[in-house]
């Protein structure tokens, strides 16, 4: 209206959700996840437009399960199964609109966990907040105590994440590793868990 101003706030606390978390601006993005992935998060950052998520509508695979529940107002958890190559389409308020497609397994690195607990992360994925674009970064992780506390060691920035299932960490330092190699020895064989933990707090591996 004319010379009017119009200031929008919002007010939000970063959790961990869990499960990998994909940040995309709902313009047609493909989310390319693995076989292996049930479970996820995909978070659609507000606008003056868009402040949330709003009724959302999907199709799939006659073949697939699918469900769906929102986390907050603009993150939503999903939960699939289905085969390779096969698709589900998410359609928002506006003409908004993401896809999730089952890729087969990339060949990218796993994280692993070494026998005098040094974890090395290839593919690191950092949100700051909501409004702000992610960091992908390899990094190291050493034990620095009792209960699992961990800091980081050694860290550099990437172009972009591998086309794979990446760690993620939240602005409130809460990682989660999808796939962690642990590794007691070169002559016992690996095990993979998924891990997740506060950096220089506790953990918790499964």
């Amino acid at each position: 209206k004319g010379s009017e101003t119009e200031t929008l706030k919002w007010h939000f606390k970063t959790k961990s959700v869990g499960v990998p978390l994909f940040t995309v601006q709902a313009k047609g993005e493909v989310i390319e996840i693995s076989p292996n992935t049930s479970a996820f998060a995909v978070y659609v950052p507000p606008t003056s437009d868009f402040p949330d998520l709003g009724q959302i509508n999907y199709s799939f695979y006659a073949d697939m399960t699918v469900d769906i529940a929102f986390e907050d107002p603009n993150t939503l958890r999903i939960n699939l199964s289905g085969n390779v190559g096969q698709e589900v389409s998410f359609s928002l308020a506006g003409g908004r609109n993401f896809v999730v497609r089952i890729n087969p397994v990339g060949s990218c690195e796993l994280a692993t966990l070494s026998s005098d607990m040094k974890v090395h992360i290839p593919n690191l994925v950092y949100i700051p907040s909501p409004r702000e674009k992610p960091l992908v970064f390899q990094a190291d992780l050493a034990l620095i105590g009792e209960n699992l506390q961990f800091k980081v060691s050694n860290y550099s920035l990437k172009n972009k994440a591998e086309n794979c299932e990446s760690a993620t960490l939240s602005s409130d330092f809460k990682l989660h590793i999808p796939s962690l190699v642990y590794r007691p020895s070169p002559a016992e064989r690996d095990n993979i868990y998924w891990l997740s933990l506060n950096l220089a707090g506790g953990a918790r591996l499964n």
